[in-house]
């Protein structure tokens, strides 16, 4: 009697745990159902037309019943494209879901599943930057290779672990992976693959300087290619061939290569190409034939502009600014710079505008379910007293049996209630999470980028500093000359003079003005505050200002300044004074405050 019963005992626990288990199976598979709702429907902000063919296909799938395997392509799908359009913390949660569900699927076809699930994982967290992350994913799809024998995406890791390598500088690592890859590809007989394989080759020997191997890589790379199939993939790899015989001081053979490429994009339309090509062109001119070079950067950003396509008219413009920057033309490239900002800014702007909009549509579709929600239960609210009437009227004798079921309906109406504002307020923190990560991404997006300008501001006064301690040297190296000349070189002696008055000229406003706008590149407000709260300060007291904002000593700024260090002391001085600072106030933190 004692072994029956603890059979029972122990098939009662087997049976409670298939229960969870199934349990916990439904919650993922509706979650995954929930998450690719809310991806497509995202997808209309940018996408309204993709977005109406997604949907009615997606919900003649619903109706028809979603089997694992097509549960899987939509997943797999749906993620592809939010990933293409920035959604990366979306699209990440939604497959660590996939992975939990498939993994619980009996059969083996879930090694499958998991290989592709982790492997896009890892391409969401490569591009994210975040290389040790998506180095665990590739790691665990080379074991389930191991373990199961499943080779699915096996050949794609391979490429991608030598990527992560090769990104982190370790060559060697990174060309054992692509030559693994090549091998099993070519087994496979896996073309697409094995020209991403060849290309990253390709790659990796250039940055090496081995322009013979990377031409040969290039070469394996456009042997896989179908020229009619693939045209774009073919003219493609000649112009990164054309890259190599530009380095290699074949000019006449790379712009032969790339010429065909812009016959090609010219005859197919292909404008967005044309500019990429275009800048490739003027690069191959270079400095060697600059009116040329110049020709064809204006053609990229005439063909940038009939595209109203910003981002590649950063491009050409920042060619531009170093074209005019190289030839002297320094308000030209100012202006050039300025452009380029503007749009960058206006990028960021329309990207956080897109944000905005699909923060704005997620919190839409919540409120859309809710309404939809309560309106189900204020139906059912009303269906069971309408039952509960007409059950009275009938049957007095049943009247306590009615109460009765009232009560346990109601009971069971209040726990689902409570566990669908449960749901949904777990649903909002997911939400707030997922925000709250990309506003922290986003923040430290800004702070690098001030940290770079910063970069910049300092090593530019740098470079100023040496350039104006090496006039120092010559003037005094001219005014020795000077005094060592025959009194009857008189023509000589004003020729000298001269040439240390255009040094004097070149040393003062030239360079406070460069630095000045440096300067305001980081510091926008600095003189606007400084001149509120101290408007009898002058001009000469503000340049000195910005220099001891930037916590320069007295010998840098009596460089840059051409004066004696004496001079730039007695200056710091008469500027406490004026300020009614102490002696003891250290004016470089007392300038930071500002």
């Amino acid at each position: 009697m004692r072994s029956w019963g603890l059979l029972l005992f122990f098939g009662c626990v087997l049976f409670s745990l298939c229960g969870a288990q199934g349990r916990k199976g439904m919650e993922l598979r509706s979650r995954l159902v929930e998450d690719i709702d809310l991806l497509i429907k995202l997808d209309s902000i940018s996408s309204p037309d993709t977005y109406r063919e997604l949907d009615s296909a997606w919900t003649a799938c619903k109706k028809d019943g979603i089997s694992d395997s097509s549960l899987f392509r939509w997943v797999y799908r749906t993620g592809q494209r939010s990933v293409m359009k920035g959604e990366h913390a979306l699209v990440a949660g939604m497959f660590d879901v996939a992975a939990d569900y498939f993994s619980g699927l009996p059969g083996k076809e879930k090694y499958s599943y998991l290989m592709s699930i982790n492997t896009a994982l890892g391409s969401i967290y490569e591009e994210m930057g975040m290389w040790t992350k998506a180095m665990n994913f590739y790691f665990d799809v080379l074991e389930i290779k191991q373990l199961y024998g499943c080779e699915d995406s096996y050949g794609s890791v391979l490429n991608n672990i030598g990527n992560v390598y090769f990104k982190q500088g370790y060559y060697d690592k990174a060309k054992a992976y692509y030559d693994s890859a090549i091998v099993f590809n070519t087994n496979r007989g896996e073309k697409r693959e094995l020209i991403n394989n060849y290309n990253n080759l390709a790659g990796l020997y250039y940055m090496q300087g081995d322009y013979k191997a990377t031409l040969s890589a290039l070469s394996q790379a456009l042997a896989q290619i179908d020229r009619e199939k693939d045209p774009d993939l073919y003219y493609l790899v000649w112009q990164n061939m054309a890259v190599v015989y530009n380095q290699e001081g074949k000019k006449l053979l790379a712009l032969d290569l790339v010429r065909e490429a812009i016959a090609y994009q010219n005859r197919t339309h292909r404008s967005l190409d044309l500019v990429s090509t275009y800048l490739l062109v003027a690069g191959i001119f270079g400095s060697n034939e600059p009116d040329s070079s110049l020709y064809y950067m204006e053609m990229a950003l005439e063909k940038a502009r009939d595209l109203q396509n910003h981002a590649a008219e950063i491009k050409a413009l920042q060619a531009l600014y170093v074209w005019n920057k190289d030839e002297g033309n320094f308000e030209e490239a100012c202006a050039l710079l300025e452009r380029t900002v503007w749009l960058q800014d206006s990028l960021e702007s329309m990207d956080s505008r897109m944000r905005i909009e699909s923060i704005e549509a997620t919190h839409e579709i919540e409120q859309e379910n809710q309404n939809k929600d309560l309106a189900l239960q204020r139906l059912e609210i009303e269906k069971l007293q309408n039952q509960k009437q007409e059950v009275i009227l009938v049957a007095l004798l049943f009247c306590l049996l009615i109460a009765l079921l009232v009560v346990y309906y109601r009971y069971r109406l209040q726990k689902r209630m409570k566990k669908e504002t449960e749901e949904l307020a777990e649903q909002k923190q997911v939400l707030y999470e997922k925000e709250k990560e990309m506003m922290n991404q986003r923040e430290q997006e800004l702070r690098d980028s001030l940290e770079l300008k910063n970069k910049e501001l300092t090593s530019k006064v740098l470079h100023l500093v040496k350039n104006n301690e090496f006039i120092v040297d010559i003037n005094r190296e001219l005014q020795q000359l000077l005094l060592e000349l025959n009194p009857k070189d008189s023509a000589k002696k004003e020729h000298i003079r001269e040439m240390l008055v255009k040094l004097r000229d070149q040393g003062n406003e030239g360079t406070y003005a460069e630095f000045k706008y440096y300067f305001e590149q980081v510091h926008q407000s600095f003189y606007e505050n400084l001149q509120k709260a101290y408007p009898s300060l002058t001009y000469k007291d503000i340049r000195l200002c910005s220099f001891l904002k930037l916590g320069l000593s007295s010998k840098e700024i009596a460089s840059i300044t051409f004066k004696e260090v004496r001079s730039v002391e007695s200056a710091r001085n008469r500027l406490r004074k004026k300020m009614d600072l102490d002696a003891d106030v250290n004016l470089i933190e007392f300038f930071s405050r500002f």
